[in-house]
């Protein structure tokens, strides 16, 4: 399925909005921009955005959900948790035992939320809907998100400097998985459904694991060119052996993606193509198999999302919305999501 255009187009002082809004296909009449949340219901339809802007100086850093009831989201505003209970349309504080100050990445299991400090070893979790907080250290800082294992309750695996790392009591106690194929490790991902798939990129291309980290197959021999410089890495939720990296060559920024588990990789986008941004985290869609979602640099010097439908012969670009600081993505299995982002009007 190709992805539609969605064109934006300036408002009155000059920043981009998606429009019109609608909200038809939601419960709740409108929706609330306290907290900067964008919710897309299904891919290739109109994303449904705030009609407030929340305080431009502060901004939702993460997003998380749903948990178990299937419409519950939490959300970090600055220090504050937040909480949605009708996906995304309202959103409550919630309590918060976080330490002010952390840049939080959020990870919803069941009914647990996980929060990991982006620039520290700190982290806690939380099983009240973010009302209260047990604190852990993971000994190291992330190389990506961590996940949690979907089959087995407070099992925790992802990748930092050292390797992969695994946590089976939500975090309050983390084993080295399996060392670092190389050293100068720059991003990593950890397979969202097995756990035992990771893939780790250094400045000379990437190595992948099937055994949880323990053992490691170098494929650098494999990237597209020799000046590709890769910085993220990313798996696809719905195959191990869809792979995505972000980087930069001779020709500036770049996605490839592999579909062989890097046998192989395509030049997915580029900035030949459309505009995309060095630092933005990658984001692969679940339910399409073909589509990740990224992001370009804004007038302002901020982040927008994209969103790249990738076929053998074809990538198609949505531009979502300018909005200018998008922070987080989360996304159900049938690939409708719930974006963090501030700077909207």
């Amino acid at each position: 399925m190709i992805l539609a255009l969605l064109l934006a187009c300036p408002d009155d002082e000059g920043t981009d909005k998606v429009g019109p809004i609608d909200t038809s296909s939601l419960s709740c009449d409108r929706i609330h921009g306290t907290g900067g949340v964008v919710i897309w219901e299904d891919i290739g339809s109109t994303p449904h955005f705030p009609d407030e802007a929340p305080d431009a100086e502060t901004k939702m850093s993460s997003v998380a959900g749903p948990l178990s009831d299937g419409a519950s989201w939490i959300g970090m505003f600055g220090p504050q948790v937040m909480i949605s209970d009708d996906s995304g349309c309202n959103w409550d504080f919630n309590g918060s035992g976080l330490p002010v100050g952390g840049d939080w990445d959020l990870v919803a299991a069941g009914n647990t939320v996980y929060a990991f400090d982006r620039l520290s070893s700190q982290g806690g979790y939380s099983k009240d809907d973010g009302m209260s907080w047990t604190a852990f250290d993971s000994g190291g800082t992330w190389l990506g998100e961590v996940v949690a294992d979907p089959a087995v309750a407070g099992r925790l695996r992802g990748v930092q400097a050292r390797g992969v790392v695994t946590s089976e009591d939500d975090g309050a106690n983390w084993t080295l998985s399996g060392p670092a194929p190389a050293e100068g490790l720059l991003g990593g991902a950890v397979w969202s459904t097995g756990l035992d798939t990771a893939f780790v990129v250094t400045a000379t291309g990437g190595y992948l694991s099937k055994t949880g980290g323990q053992t490691w197959d170098d494929l650098s021999a494999s990237v597209v060119t020799d000046s590709f410089v890769p910085s993220r890495a990313a798996i696809h939720p719905d195959n191990a052996d869809v792979l995505f990296m972000s980087g930069q060559d001779d020709d500036g920024a770049v996605i490839v993606r592999s579909t062989d588990g890097g046998a192989s990789w395509d030049d997915a986008a580029s900035t030949r193509q459309v505009d995309l941004d060095i630092g933005a985290p990658l984001w692969p869609v679940p339910g399409t198999g073909t589509t990740v979602a990224s992001a370009y640099g804004t007038s302002e010097g901020d982040l927008s999302i994209n969103l790249y439908e990738i076929t053998p012969s074809n990538v198609a670009t949505s531009h979502v919305g300018a909005y200018v600081g998008v922070t987080d993505l989360a996304f159900r299995d049938d690939g409708a999501w719930v974006g963090a982002v501030h700077g909207v009007e």
